[in-house]
């Protein structure tokens, strides 16, 4: 069972690198995609220092067609949609939002 996490940014330099940094230590998360939606600051630069897959839109074309984009382009089992500007985003958020389903007890959280 595959698991990606898909991360739409649209200039969040000061906050994707907790969220990455979050998300790169869950060894369950098989996958993250980072699609800046027309970033002009420095969240692509940030995003390249983490293992994650970027996918960047030339033009800011909307939160729905980041999200599209980011889904499109995984074949994972699981999809987690977290936002580039959590604050405060631990290993124990990640766990209560993908164990459930992951568990089978529910299609979505």
């Amino acid at each position: 069972m595959l698991i990606s996490a898909i991360i739409p940014a649209y200039n969040e330099e000061k906050t994707i690198g907790n969220v990455l940094s979050t998300l790169s230590s869950m060894d369950f998360i098989d996958e993250i995609i980072v699609v800046s939606d027309g970033s002009c600051d420095r969240t692509v630069s940030i995003a390249k220092r983490y293992n994650v897959r970027i996918i960047e839109l030339s033009s800011n074309q909307g939160k729905s067609n980041a999200v599209l984009k980011g889904v499109s382009s995984t074949k994972a089992d699981i999809i987690l949609m977290l936002d580039a500007d959590l604050i405060g985003l631990t290993r124990e958020h990640v766990i209560s939002l993908t164990e459930p389903i992951i568990n089978d007890n529910v299609d979505m959280t």
